[in-house]
């Protein structure tokens, strides 16, 4: 918890876009292959858990504060088809980051239904079994929140 609020502090004095891009780099690395292991790993219960998230994000694209609580739980959800629960325990550490940097996302309109349409493309490949689409289909919901990230936070200078 205390790299999360040293992360949180970091992003609350430096909201630049290139403090901002540090976080995005580390959620890629992490996040990525947390998609390709969901594909390779992942149970019935598993793809049961991510369907009804999804259908709570679908529920929620209206009020992006609650929409957030179902994003993050659909990472979460990914993480635990891993069945390393390390990877659960890495994203629960960056939880309230995570939270900080969706809230500054909120700034851009239409974000939430972006960020569904990306959730959807994961669930696909996960659901498939695939692991380089759920990785590929990640990296591009990577970029998405990069850039989301980086226009809100830069602004009318974005």
């Amino acid at each position: 918890q205390s790299a999360a609020a040293s992360m949180k502090l970091l992003l609350q004095m430096q909201s630049s876009s290139a403090e901002v891009d540090k976080v995005g780099e580390v959620r890629r690395i992490v996040e990525n292959e947390i998609a390709a292991l969901a594909a390779q790993r992942r149970t019935d219960e598993d793809l049961q858990d991510l369907a009804a998230i999804l259908q709570e994000n679908r529920k929620h694209l209206d009020d992006p504060e609650i929409y957030i609580k179902s994003d993050v739980a659909f990472h979460a959800a990914l993480a635990r088809a891993t069945q390393n629960e390390l990877f659960a325990l890495i994203l629960d550490s960056l939880v309230d980051i995570m939270i900080e940097v969706r809230l500054l996302s909120l700034r851009v309109p239409g974000i939430t239904r972006q960020a569904f349409s990306y959730h959807e493309r994961i669930h696909e490949a996960v659901s498939a079994g695939d692991p380089e689409a759920a990785r590929a289909a990640m990296d591009a919901h990577m970029d998405q929140a990069s850039d989301a990230l980086r226009q809100a936070v830069g602004g009318d200078s974005g």
